[in-house]
């Protein structure tokens, strides 16, 4: 080991007695292992609910998507369904119609929903998980239309007990495209039964918006041209691979009039917004590392003054100002490096504990999807935090060192 790594803890920590400037430096360690600490559980705490946000969220958004880049329709579908099926990761590719419907029941009053329409070929036993957890529909309960009957619809099962409806019973969709026909006609748009097949449940607002049906009965419900559809949806292996998947049809798209999505695009405000946050209370809760950056520059400062005669000691041995500036520089990144490895030890600890226990409850968990906080703890960001924690005890010592290696040896042993 190096030697001025040697003597800064000898003089940092002497085991000879507890003096004050050893309790300043106990007291930074331990600012520094709070700060660490706090911000490898605040930060997974973010990244907990991240994750349950997109996986709640890419339940029913996909992966990667195929939208027209001008008007509201996707022509050729055939054609860019067959591109989508040679890229790399594509697990399951199919078209989709999508579009507002009133939604009406009995006598009560309608409800604005958008519908959206399935490729039974793609989906031939119904609705998958991939459309949401807690998916409350038989396997019976496809999307194919029956012969003679409605066509079948699934609906959110808060919007059906707000409505009154339950499985098997009829109701009524009205696509806006009627209503602006029966407009232009001056005359009354007639509402298409549907027969409800199934009731899922992913959450409450998403249930009480979104209805499912086949691609064919939202086709005649929506008006669309045949052939076309309002995009393709792709899912993939590997949902952290959309970005080179969408790379890999743009190469091949081209100036065609199609416009590529990932799954981080069609939320790009929500997940832009989470990553602020997250940062935004980095940098904030950094401030209880930079309060024990201020112990270590007081700490060092007093060190300084305390072991003059030993630092004119060592310089008149031959030790050069570098050598004692490195000395004071070292005493401030073991510091640092103490009590990251105190925080990082009690800060994975804690979330260790929270992951498997939920020690710490949601208040009102009935109206969230889980009961504790959620963390996640990744590594990058706890590379982040343990160099930012040895950035700014580096920094703190500077000053003790810059001043330690402007001692003159003659004057510090003068009266020696």
């Amino acid at each position: 080991m190096n030697y001025r790594v040697l003597l800064a803890r000898r003089y940092l920590f002497s085991p000879r007695r507890w003096r004050f400037i050893s309790v300043l430096s106990g007291i930074s360690v331990l600012g520094v292992a709070i700060g660490v600490t706090m911000l490898i559980v605040v930060l997974s705490v973010f990244n907990g609910f991240y994750t349950l946000v997109r996986d709640l969220l890419l339940s029913f958004d996909p992966h990667v998507r195929l939208v027209p880049a001008q008007g509201p329709y996707l022509r050729e579908v055939a054609r860019w369904r067959a591109l989508a099926e040679g890229a790399p990761y594509a697990r399951q590719v199919s078209p989709y119609i999508e579009g507002k419907a009133l939604l009406l029941y009995g006598s009560g009053p309608g409800r604005v929903v958008l519908v959206r329409g399935l490729d039974p070929r793609a989906l031939p036993q119904g609705l998958t998980p991939d459309l949401g957890p807690g998916l409350r529909a038989p396997a019976s309960a496809g999307l194919l239309t029956p012969s003679g009957a409605p066509p079948p619809v699934l609906v959110g099962l808060s919007l059906a007990s707000e409505m009154g409806f339950f499985r098997g019973d009829t109701v009524h969709l009205l696509g806006t495209a009627g209503v602006a026909e029966a407009l232009a006609r001056l005359g009354l748009p007639a509402p298409r039964p549907f027969r409800v097949m199934g009731l899922y449940e992913i959450y409450r607002v998403f249930d009480q918006a979104h209805v499912f049906t086949s691609l064919e009965a939202a086709r005649s419900l929506l008006r669309f041209p045949e052939g076309a559809a309002s995009g393709i949806e792709m899912r993939l292996s590997d949902p952290d691979r959309a970005r080179e998947v969408q790379r890999w049809l743009e190469a091949r798209l081209g100036d065609a009039p199609v416009r590529v999505e990932t799954w981080y695009d069609l939320q790009r405000t929500l997940y832009e917004v989470m990553a602020l946050e997250k940062w935004a209370s980095y940098l904030i809760l950094s401030l209880i590392i930079g309060v024990a950056a201020l112990n270590i520059l007081g700490s060092l400062t007093l060190l300084v003054l305390e072991k003059r005669r030993e630092i004119g000691l060592l310089m008149a041995l031959g030790a050069s100002a570098r050598d004692v500036r490195r000395l004071f520089l070292y005493a401030g990144l073991w510091i640092g490096i103490i009590g990251g490895i105190c925080g990082l030890v009690l800060g994975w600890g804690l979330c260790e504990l929270q992951a498997r226990y939920g020690l710490v409850r949601l208040k009102g968990a009935d109206a969230f999807l889980v009961e504790a906080y959620p963390v996640r703890v990744e590594w990058f960001d706890v590379g982040i935090i343990l160099l930012g924690a040895w950035l700014l005890c580096l920094l703190a010592a500077w000053y003790p060192a810059w001043r330690a290696g402007r001692i003159w040896p003659a004057e510090a042993l003068r009266y020696e």
